[in-house]
């Protein structure tokens, strides 16, 4: 058992010094001037060559076992085939918020035809939204906004102002403190 586990280690640490020297390797060829044209692409070996190359070198170099080399590749693929699945459930457990293989953005916008988002088109908001969503946060940027039960439009442009400065100082943007609440605060 100890074998199989210093194996894998190893099999896992040489996989990844592997992809981490095509890398560089590729960037340094990259980065190297001159008169020919580069190729679009460098040719890198497909998926699970390197892990099937490096096991078979430790095979080769008695190291390991042909057997443990495939319980090896064989517990990997089953590990990533239960990703995939978890994955797979997950998209369908959330399909309304992917569209194109993206998560989708909540888009207060919509609700503005007539100028104002209503409590009845709030609530609707609030249900959509998941209980740690910054809309449902009682002391967060948009509760001075929805006291009143309503957003107008403007008061929507100055939230998006807020959360967009509040976004740039969280990222250590010292030139981009937060705002000042200007305009009719509800």
């Amino acid at each position: 058992m100890r074998t199989i586990i210093t194996a894998a280690i190893a099999a896992v640490i040489l996989a990844a010094g592997a992809f981490a020297a095509t890398a560089v390797v590729g960037s340094q060829a990259t980065a190297q001037e001159s008169d020919e044209i580069a190729p679009l692409r460098h040719d890198r070996p497909g998926r699970g060559a390197i892990l099937e190359e490096t096991l078979a070198e430790l095979v080769a170099d008695d190291i390991i076992t042909r057997a443990q080399a495939d319980a090896i590749s064989e517990a990997l693929a089953a590990k990533a085939e239960e990703y995939k699945d978890e994955i797979q459930q997950w998209r369908e457990e959330h399909r309304d918020q992917i569209r194109d293989g993206k998560r989708r953005a909540f888009r207060l916008g919509q609700y503005l035809e007539d100028g104002v988002i209503d409590s009845a088109e709030l609530d609707e908001i609030m249900e959509q939204v998941p209980d740690d969503h910054w809309l449902k946060d009682p002391d967060g940027p948009a509760a001075k906004y929805l006291a009143d039960d309503q957003v107008t439009a403007d008061e929507l442009r100055q939230l998006h102002e807020e959360l967009r400065d509040l976004r740039q100082a969280e990222k250590g943007d010292a030139s981009a403190a937060p705002a000042e609440p200007t305009g009719a605060q509800v």
